[in-house]
């Protein structure tokens, strides 16, 4: 699950409903994250 404010992106594990904990990105962050994934530069 992902949710958006303006100055950040909350990401949690969906399986987990409710008890998952939320892990903040800052708006730089999750851009990078993104782009990086859209340019397939992860490799594993």
């Amino acid at each position: 699950m992902v949710a958006h404010v303006p100055t950040a992106t909350g990401v949690a594990d969906s399986k987990l409903g409710q008890n998952s904990p939320v892990l903040p990105f800052s708006k730089t962050a999750w851009t990078s994250f993104l782009d990086t994934i859209k340019s397939d530069r992860l490799h594993g």
